[in-house]
């Protein structure tokens, strides 16, 4: 998956770097720091992820992240 890709999806979600880090569960204070490396390609999406951010363009949502529903 492309750089530009990651950030397309992320955008056609409405979902800030921080927001899309949350949904896939990644840890750290800034989810959304492993999210700018994927889209300055610093970083390569693993398949694991990829699997989501196309389920994610496909209209997959979420429930609950952190017992916290999703926008």
């Amino acid at each position: 998956m492309t750089p530009a890709t990651v950030k397309s999806i992320r955008k056609s979600l409405g979902l800030t770097q921080n927001e899309l880090g949350r949904w896939l569960m990644l840890s750290g204070e800034q989810p959304g720091h492993t999210v700018r490396m994927w889209e300055m390609g610093k970083r390569p999406v693993t398949g694991p992820v990829e699997v989501c951010l196309t389920a994610f363009a496909g209209g997959y949502v979420p429930g609950h992240i952190d017992g916290e529903t999703v926008k």
